[in-house]
């Protein structure tokens, strides 16, 4: 027998379905309501290289995973995420581990520029260079201590 889903389980799910109905006249809303634009980028959902397949990741839970040395939010762009989760772009933010969100729908590229910021993070376009990924994702080595410098 298969445990009954938790309220919450069951909340996400609704929030799916209300995200898919309604989540491109949120993001509309996001640049049209100035006073309330903090408020509706908590409702907005995205996916990321995190999860590619569902817009299900919040603004909230993405500054969560970030490493603390991460200043940005990175995102890219594309005119669907079939385009966006194959972007060469993503290569340096696959290999160092770090989560980029997927943005594919036309209000997007419109959008992103009005949020600016969230939580004190800003948003940072991975395909228009200028990265600063910095020391982001790299482990540290200790036998390239030991290896000798080029002069």
């Amino acid at each position: 027998m298969t445990p009954p889903a938790s309220s919450t389980d069951r909340r996400a799910d609704d929030y799916t379905v209300v995200w898919k109905e309604f989540g491109r006249v949120l993001k509309e809303g996001a640049i049209e309501d100035v006073g309330n634009k903090e408020r509706i980028a908590n409702l907005m959902r995205f996916a990321s290289t995190h999860d590619e397949d569902n817009e299900t990741v919040s603004l909230q839970a993405y500054v969560g995973r970030m490493p603390e040395a991460q200043k940005y939010i990175y995102y890219l762009v594309a005119e669907n995420l079939t385009t966006a989760s194959a972007s060469p772009h993503l290569e340096i933010f696959t290999a160092k581990g770090v989560e980029v969100l997927l943005l594919g729908d036309a209000v997007d590229e419109w959008m992103v520029p009005h949020l600016d910021e969230f939580e004190g993070k800003t948003f940072k376009s991975v395909t228009r260079g200028d990265l600063e990924l910095g020391d982001l994702g790299e482990d540290d080595k200790s036998d390239d201590a030991d290896s000798p410098e080029a002069d």
